[in-house]
């Protein structure tokens, strides 16, 4: 008894990633848990399920509805667990196997996949470096750029858009394999009636109909505030969140805004005009945390 360690406690959702089917996918501890277009919950599944020995964002959909993101195969043994993985799960089959790309030395960041022809990028914030692979794994680019500590990639109209490591604005690149990683523009994102020195940079950011939804970071540490801008980056109003909120990320479900917040169960959701909705209420996610607490209680 002295032996076991209390089960790690579940507070909400660390990542949400949509499938292309308009289902929502949320991570929590080790588990993933899928519900349908609606929200309900429809499928649990722990790391042992997938034959998995660690999984983590960050998280992102291919084409064929194939989950990538970055963790261990169970029994991969010690070199291989000192090297980084992605992997490529389908949730159907329960089963998770290693993406065939060399990405060994490589620290994934962040990912995003174009929908339009399959490919993927990945972002290397220790090496500051931006990556470019088919769909077969095979590595096209790679080149040096400043990135941020938590960086967030997001495709948008033949351009790679990055959140800046000089504060808070938006570094624009090109993705085309000729010219990958170069830059072309540096957005500052400016808020009326606000101190400049008050953002120190860009947690996350997503598009949503004719708006941009971006998480701020606040001088001091810890705290982000939730701001729309137009198509031109131009301040548009700040959707006001649920009291006490931390949030993490953001998701686009549907034409709707998810904003992840490990710290709470419901997951709180606004309209595509910025009226915060009946928050999603995982059944699963809630299941799950007091399982843990249970068991917390009988270790």
């Amino acid at each position: 008894l002295l032996s076991l360690q209390p089960p790690v406690a579940v507070g909400g959702a660390v990542a949400i990633a949509i499938t292309p089917q308009d289902q929502p996918l949320l991570l929590a501890a080790d588990h993933l848990l899928l519900h349908d277009r609606a929200g309900v919950s429809s499928t649990e599944l722990g790391p042992g399920q997938l034959g998995l020995a660690a999984l983590r964002p960050p998280l992102a959909f291919d084409g064929q509805g194939g989950l990538l993101a970055t963790g261990r195969l169970a029994g991969a043994g010690a070199a291989a667990a000192e090297a980084p993985q992605l992997l490529r799960c389908v949730l159907a089959e329960s089963r998770c196997e290693q993406f065939p790309a060399d990405l060994a030395g490589t620290n994934i960041s962040a990912l995003a996949v174009n929908s339009l022809d399959g490919s993927l990028f990945i972002a290397d914030s220790g090496a500051g470096q931006l990556l470019k692979l088919n769909t077969r794994g095979e590595l096209l680019a790679r080149v040096d750029a400043t990135l941020p500590p938590t960086p967030v990639l997001r495709l948008d109209s033949g351009l790679l858009l990055v959140n800046s490591a000089q504060g808070p604005a938006i570094s624009v690149f090109r993705y085309e394999d000729n010219a990958f990683g170069r830059q072309l523009d540096e957005v500052l994102l400016l808020v009326p009636g606000t101190d400049p020195a008050e953002f120190t940079g860009v947690r996350d950011f997503i598009k949503s109909g004719e708006h941009w939804w971006v998480l701020l970071d606040r001088a001091g540490g810890g705290s982000a505030r939730l701001l729309r801008f137009d198509s031109q980056w131009q301040f548009v109003d700040q959707p006001a969140p649920a009291a006490g909120a931390r949030p993490s990320a953001l998701a686009n479900w549907g034409g709707r805004v998810l904003v992840v917040d490990p710290s709470r169960i419901p997951v709180q959701r606004f309209s595509a005009e910025g009226v915060p909705e009946a928050p999603l209420v995982s059944k699963s996610l809630t299941g799950l945390g007091a399982d843990r607490e249970h068991r917390a209680n009988l270790t």
